[in-house]
């Protein structure tokens, strides 16, 4: 882990749902021989939503479980929290995954997955209740980190562009040709200008 801090808090958190019933599965104990901030990945059962394994965050290699009745009872289990990043549901069934995800408060709900939505730039990320600040990625996130006036969408992605960089002596002369034609002091020099890069698209095919 990133600290010797943050080991001791998820330690705290395996004991303390050890002595209040919980069943360490398996890992759950420190590894001095790869360093300071390491333990075995731990897997604890019979966790109940009063320890603080279940209502606090822990950031550690910790997989906590416990049996619900039902349905019903497993939405209430998981919105029970103050913190809501991201959730999962695991189905064979997708419509009654989809159904139940709907229903869970989380900054994002997966189904059958686990953080791959992360890498999706299409997919907002952030989290809801205790849990991040804002949004990032897909529209989401650009609303929040800008006011939004004006989003130039190209029709043509596949046409190189005069304004790309790869500057040369002809793109200059086509600029201060399509200059000329705009804002010549003069109009027989916007007309020269503008009369000169038909020619020159003529040659090229363009037109």
């Amino acid at each position: 882990m990133i600290r010797a801090g943050q080991l001791e808090r998820v330690l705290r958190q395996l004991d303390e749902a050890v002595a209040r019933g919980a069943r360490l599965i398996t890992g759950g104990v420190r590894r001095p021989d790869l360093g300071t901030g390491y333990m075995d990945p731990a897997v604890i059962v019979d966790v109940t939503p009063q320890m603080s394994l279940m209502r606090e965050e822990t950031f550690g290699p910790v997989l906590a479980a416990s049996v619900v009745e039902d349905e019903e009872q497993a939405i209430r289990a998981a919105n029970d929290s103050s913190f809501a990043l991201g959730a999962s549901v695991w189905t064979r069934d997708s419509a009654r995954g989809r159904r139940v995800a709907e229903r869970l408060r989380a900054g994002s709900v997966m189904v059958n997955d686990v953080a791959s939505y992360f890498g999706i730039c299409e997919a907002p990320h952030g989290g809801s209740g205790d849990s991040g600040w804002g949004r990032t990625h897909s529209r989401a996130g650009l609303l929040e980190l800008v006011h939004l006036k004006y989003v130039d969408v190209d029709a043509l992605p596949g046409m190189p562009k005069a304004w790309w960089y790869g500057y040369n002596q002809e793109l200059l002369d086509a600029a201060g040709r399509i200059l000329d034609a705009l804002f010549a002091p003069r109009w027989t020099r916007k007309l020269r200008a503008t009369a000169k890069s038909a020619r020159v698209l003529w040659r090229k095919g363009r037109i």
